[in-house]
C-alpha cells in the first residue's frame, strides 16, 4: 500500500475515513458554534470498536474529551479476533490471486459485482487488522 499511496497505511480506509472526518470536525466545528476542545465520540456494535480505535490511535490522539460507549459484550472479545498485518496481507494476496489479478490496480478495474461474487463464494473473511498505523498493535 505504501508504494501505491505513498503513506504508511495498510488500506484501513474505513478507519482512516473516520479519522479524517474527526479532523474535519475539529477544524470546522467552531464555525457551527462548537468547541473544538470538547469533542465526544460514541459508537455501538462495530462503531463501539471504532470508537476504541479513535481513542487509542496516534492519528487522533488528544482530539477527544468525552466518550459515550454503550456496553457491548462483543467489544471485550474483539482483540481475540484481530489479525496481525502479515496474516492480513497473506489473505489479501490470496484474494487478489483468486480474481486473476496481480496488482491492486487490476482489482480496482474490476466490476464490484465480480468482487462481491468471488468473496461470497469463497472462504475468505476480512476483519480488523492491527496494522501499526491506523490501528496500533499496542
Amino acid at each position: 500500500m505504501a508504494t501505491v499511496y505513498g503513506t504508511n497505511t495498510s488500506g484501513k480506509w474505513g478507519m482512516l475515513d473516520q479519522f479524517a472526518a474527526l479532523i474535519w470536525v475539529r477544524e470546522n466545528m467552531a464555525a457551527f458554534g462548537g468547541d473544538p476542545n470538547h469533542i465526544t465520540v460514541m459508537g455501538q456494535s462495530d462503531g463501539s470498536a471504532a470508537t476504541y480505535h479513535i481513542l487509542s490511535g496516534e492519528l487522533t490522539r488528544g482530539f477527544i474529551s468525552g466518550v459515550r460507549d454503550p456496553y457491548d459484550p462483543l467489544c471485550s472479545s474483539l482483540a481475540e479476533g484481530y489479525r496481525n498485518l502479515s496474516t492480513a496481507l497473506e489473505t489479501g494476496i490470496d484474494y487478489v490471486s483468486s480474481l486473476n489479478a496481480t496488482a491492486i490496480a487490476d482489482v480496482q478495474e474490476l466490476p464490484m459485482s465480480d468482487l462481491i461474487t468471488k468473496f461470497r463464494d469463497s472462504t475468505f473473511s476480512f476483519g480488523a487488522v492491527l496494522d501499526g498505523y491506523a490501528m496500533p498493535a499496542k
